[in-house]
Order: C-alpha cells, then sequence, then structure tokens
C-alpha cells in the first residue's frame, strides 16, 4: 500500500509509528587529549522528525516534571487561603484549616476528575488520528490516511 504527500506528491512517507521509532539512535564517544584529559558521553539521541511524530501523552495525576515548584504553590496557596478565611470568618484555630484543607481537597478532586477525562475521552481519540497519520520525509508535511 503505498502513499504519496498530499503537499509534494513525495513517495518517500512513513507512518508516524514508524518515524517516531526509528529517530532514536544510540550515542557512546571517547575523547582524549593528551595523557591527562578524558571524557566519554553515552546517551541517546532523538532526531527531529521522532519529536515531531511522537504519541500523544496520557495525563498524569501528579505531574512529575516540576515536582518540587508544585509542591511550593500548593503550601503558598494553602498558606494563603488560610490566611484569608481566618480574615473573613474572624476566628482563629480549627475552623480555618478546616475550609482550607476543604477547599484543596476540592481542587484535587477537580484534577482527578480533568485528568481521568482526558485520559479515558480524548486521550484514546488523540491516539486513533496518531496512529492514521503519516509524514512525507521530503517537505515534512504530516497527513492523515483512511479518515
Amino acid at each position: 500500500m503505498g502513499y504519496c504527500c498530499p503537499r509534494c506528491n513525495g513517495q518517500n512517507v512513513q507512518s508516524f509509528a514508524v518515524a517516531h521509532a526509528n529517530g532514536f539512535s544510540t550515542v557512546n564517544t571517547q575523547t582524549r587529549a593528551g595523557l591527562a584529559f578524558h571524557a566519554t558521553t553515552q546517551g541517546i539521541q532523538q532526531n527531529v522528525v521522532s519529536q515531531m511524530t511522537a504519541p500523544p501523552l496520557k495525563m498524569e495525576f501528579i505531574p512529575t516534571q516540576g515536582l518540587l515548584r508544585k509542591v511550593g504553590v500548593l503550601l503558598g496557596c494553602y498558606i494563603g487561603v488560610s490566611v484569608v478565611v481566618s480574615q473573613v470568618l474572624g476566628a482563629n484555630g480549627p475552623v480555618p484549616q478546616t475550609v482550607t484543607l476543604a477547599s484543596l481537597a476540592g481542587l484535587l478532586v477537580w484534577r482527578f476528575r480533568a485528568v481521568s477525562q482526558h485520559n479515558m475521552q480524548e486521550w484514546p481519540l488523540l491516539y486513533e488520528r496518531w496512529q492514521k497519520s503519516w509524514v512525507c520525509l521530503q517537505c515534512g508535511e504530516g497527513f492523515l490516511v483512511g479518515v
């Protein structure tokens, strides 16, 4: 089954899945300068086409990237809401803390629902579209097949 690029009519096309998988290579180099300097570099390199054709990601309930910043924001929200609630209610002690914790629990429930909705309803459609997507290796155009 041969497909052509709708933009340039090129026949050098690959599905997003194949282009993504083929875009990784292992890097293993050694550098020496005289007797004293020696360096080794190891890792995995990804090309631009592979990055462009990456599959859609599912959302994480607690994103691990920037976790420390998110914990700081959450702590700042807790302190800020505590101060506002204690000023509005004119009370100290367990009442402002209870209202604050209830508010933060509500935010966590909202986040859980948003992540669940994306992962169960939106992500399968995005993934299905990704599976039907192809890329032209001549001009870089992405296009859908069989839609």
